[in-house]
């Protein structure tokens, strides 16, 4: 069952991975790449409540009885609110057109926020879920 779990985060991430990677090439906010972008913001909401619904809840009730996990959930549950807050309000204002002039620097800035994150929940986060 965790391995289960684990393997559909695990797609989930490389999809994610996968569209982030076609749209870092894209020199400019075009109709593509803001397709792209919704499609990105479609997955990562779905990442973000599958989460919640099956990795979290086993997570947090572990958490009560461990001191490091519950703290290192802390901090990467805040972590995590901030850089979904900062993807979204990014890929918001760039489905709504704004900061097309910037959008290859500000892209490649988002672009390597989730990259870290996804590398530091596969190997930090799921390693600690498996051994539950």
């Amino acid at each position: 069952m965790k391995l289960d779990v684990i393997r559909e985060l695990n797609a989930d991430h490389a999809r994610l991975a996968s569209t982030l990677g076609v749209l870092s090439g894209r020199p400019e906010l075009d109709a593509e790449a803001v397709r792209l972008l919704k499609d990105v913001r479609a997955q990562l909401t779905a990442h973000l409540e599958r989460e919640d619904r099956k990795l979290y809840p086993e997570m947090r009730a572990a958490a009560e009885k461990n001191e490091g996990l519950r703290e290192m959930l802390k901090v990467m549950g805040l972590e995590m609110n901030e850089i979904s807050a900062k993807a979204v309000a990014l890929i918001d204002g760039w489905i709504a057109g704004k900061g097309a002039g910037r959008f290859a620097e500000d892209f490649a800035f988002l672009h390597a926020l989730l990259k870290d994150r996804i590398q530091r929940e596969e190997n930090k986060l799921y390693a600690k879920y498996l051994k539950l």
